[in-house]
């Protein structure tokens, strides 16, 4: 009961300290993330010329803000716009990003049953862990902002992103983060398996050593 005691206590400790960590460096990580978005948008958004991309402090909550040229033709109420001459402008807030950051260190810090050896290796495990979420994530929502600022003026059918922004937004951002968490805990007993699996194969190939026969 005590040992139960003491790990939910340390949890939330760990969650508050995340959070707080989170809401003190927002900007330092909106910033930090810009350059690896533009550059995941740059191929995963072909039908768009973004024209910029910034975090937006208009609002009190901090927000990528994207805009984008359509480069493809746009029919509009019978009217046919070229491409390059209609432009779109998406949204994300940037919390929704740091959640990622909170609940993919939180499980392994807050994993129950880990030395502190394995927690901190498990830690340096979510970091391809976090890249690998956020790829996922905060791209494709503003990628699906746009596809629905479009699918509004030109009448066009739901595109993946678009489906994909709803997913994230009704609690597939959650579940993103905590498998995040899951994957840099298990990523640690993948490489141990994988080393135990050579070390006994390697131990199996070798020959016995002959034994010298003595003269009597």
């Amino acid at each position: 009961m005590r040992k139960t005691l003491l790990r939910v206590l340390w949890a939330v400790a760990v969650y508050a300290a995340l959070s707080a960590c989170a809401l003190r460096l927002t900007d330092a990580y909106a910033h930090a993330v810009l350059p690896f978005y533009r550059w995941e948008l740059s191929w995963i958004a072909p039908d768009y010329e973004v024209q910029k991309l910034e975090v937006d402090h208009s609002d009190p909550q901090p927000k990528f803000r994207i805009t984008a040229l359509d480069t493809q033709y746009v029919s509009e109420g019978g009217w046919l716009h070229p491409p390059g001459t209609v432009a779109y402008i998406g949204y994300v807030l940037v919390m929704s990003g740091l959640q990622h950051v909170v609940f993919v260190f939180f499980v392994p810090l807050a994993w129950p049953g880990l030395t502190w050896r394995r927690r901190v290796a498990a830690v340096m495990c979510a970091i391809p862990a976090l890249c690998a979420v956020e790829f996922v994530d905060i791209p494709w929502s503003l990628v699906g902002d746009l596809d629905a600022a479009k699918a509004d003026m030109a009448h066009t059918s739901d595109t993946f992103a678009m489906i994909w922004r709803v997913l994230l937004s009704t609690g597939g951002r959650l579940a993103l983060g905590l498998a995040g968490g899951v994957l840099a805990c298990q990523m640690l007993a993948i490489f141990e398996n994988s080393r135990l699996r050579k070390l006994r194969s390697g131990s199996f190939g070798k020959s016995p050593a002959s034994r010298k026969r003595t003269r009597m």
